[in-house]
């Protein structure tokens, strides 16, 4: 059991590197939403029908990104007070029955043998109550996650010309999630039987071992998902009225996913770090599958207004993890808990999108709804609810900026003030800031004191329009 206190605290207080979030919307889509304004190359590739939209009034243009989006970000449990009581259930295994714990005496020489197994079982039972509480909050909010993408050089490229009638997108993106999290397996309480002998041995050789007393099947699971993916999508004016159009777009996409999970008992990790235990168990757990996609779009575009929706994946690809070595693990709850989940399924997902713009199409206010939730491939919710305003300039000197608003309305339901700047008429930075917060406190654990955020989300992006 102090192993698993020990790699819950190295969970939770793991510095995170910074990266993009799978299905996060890359460039300045992350402050924009994905919502097809037409101020940016970014918003071509939110909705299959927004190519064709951005050229109305030009026989033909390129757009291309010469590297348009890379970024990162991290996201992590609601751990206030974790890292404490990780602290003090350390000195208490780790000190056995010691002065590091007012509940916990040292076996009492002046007491009868049944006299000191009825306080020793006492005092045990009273921490596996707390350690419970404590394994159980591990479950629920001690989680690390972390994550990454890249589009390629020149990607998305978007060409639109009267020839073909509409517009070609193609992009080609590479994106990385991993996911640190706890199986929780609450310990029984202890009878008389089981601590006879070892308070008759402690009578003789000193201070029991609460480590050779307790045992449990709590886990740490470690899922990984690595997605490169190419898209080419059409886009075409369907409809016209005087002063509106309504245009569609269909988009096919190839998955390349490497998926892996992998179940590490505590009582079997050794003092491994999450980097020891990952670097074990990676190559021997990756499997490596392909897909493809479809997602289909509308948008209707006036000079003032736009709205849109987007059905992504209406094909169900789906993708296998690897299968889960569950030797020994012998609770029957946690085994079933381990056995689900043998394939990925990227589900179904209907988004709506909305935005204003100014007469003269410098300023925008946009929202985005996803319609329904779903999972990512490390198994968490996602539902995403934005809002934002932007002004892009038309000025070569004078900076763009946006700021908005994301909710996640399903899994962890973070929310993020996000905001972004474009310099130059091409270089961009957006950062999405979580506003949920922790507070950790220094101890002999960790240096860090104060509070920070839960999530935080960084892109940087260069584009370029002829």
């Amino acid at each position: 059991m102090k192993k698993l206190i020990s790699l819950s605290a190295a969970i939770i207080i793991s510095t995170p590197s910074f990266a993009t979030p799978l299905y996060h919307p890359s460039g300045s889509n992350l402050s924009y939403g994905p919502i097809s304004n037409g101020q940016n190359i970014m918003s071509d590739i939110t909705n299959p029908a927004a190519g064709a939209s951005i050229f109305t009034q030009d026989n033909g243009q390129f757009r291309f990104g010469v590297l348009s989006s890379v970024g990162g970000g991290y996201e992590i449990g609601d751990i206030v007070n974790l890292v404490t009581e990780v602290d003090n259930t350390i000195d208490t295994f780790t000190n056995g029955l010691s002065d590091a714990d007012p509940r916990i005496r040292p076996v009492d020489t002046g007491l009868t043998l049944q006299q000191n197994i009825d306080n020793v079982l006492s005092d045990i039972n009273s921490i596996i109550q707390d350690t419970n509480i404590l394994v159980n909050s591990l479950q629920r909010d001690g989680y690390f996650k972390g994550f990454g993408s890249l589009h390629a050089p020149i990607m998305p490229l978007v060409v639109s010309h009267k020839a073909i009638s509409g517009s070609f997108v193609l992009d080609v993106n590479g994106s990385v999630v991993a996911l640190a999290s706890f199986l929780s397996d609450p310990l029984d309480p202890l009878i008389q039987s089981d601590v006879q002998t070892q308070v008759t041995a402690a009578l003789a050789s000193g201070p029991l071992d609460l480590g050779d007393l307790i045992s449990s099947d709590t886990a740490i699971i470690i899922k990984g998902a690595g997605v490169a993916e190419l898209s080419f999508g059409y886009s075409t004016s369907m409809w016209k009225t005087d002063d509106s159009q309504l245009f569609a777009g269909i988009r096919a996409n190839y998955y390349k996913v490497e998926l892996t999970r992998f179940a590490q008992l505590i009582d079997n990790a050794d003092n491994q770090s999450l980097r020891d235990i990952f670097d074990d168990n990676k190559d021997n757990n990756l499997i490596d599958s392909t897909g493809f996609g479809v997602d289909l779009g509308l948008l209707w575009v006036s000079e003032h207004y736009r709205a849109g929706a987007t059905f992504k994946n209406i094909n169900k690809p789906s993708f296998d993890f690897n299968s889960l070595d569950t030797s020994g693990f012998t609770d029957p709850i946690i085994l079933a808990e381990l056995q689900k989940s043998d394939t990925y399924e990227m589900e179904p997902q209907l988004r709506l999108e909305g935005a204003l713009f100014s007469a003269n199409q410098n300023w925008v206010f946009g929202v985005s709804l996803d319609a329904n939730a779903i999972d990512d491939p490390v198994g968490q919710e996602f539902q995403w609810a934005t809002a934002s305003a932007a002004y892009a300039t038309d000025s070569f000197f004078l900076p763009g900026f946006r700021v908005g608003y994301r909710a996640n309305l399903a899994g962890t339901e973070l929310t993020y003030l996000t905001t972004g700047i474009t310099l130059f008429d091409s270089f961009n930075l957006d950062i999405a800031y979580g506003l949920e917060d922790v507070k950790v406190e220094k101890n002999d654990l960790t240096s860090v004191d104060g509070t920070i955020p839960r999530s935080v989300i960084i892109n940087l992006g260069l584009e370029l329009t002829f």
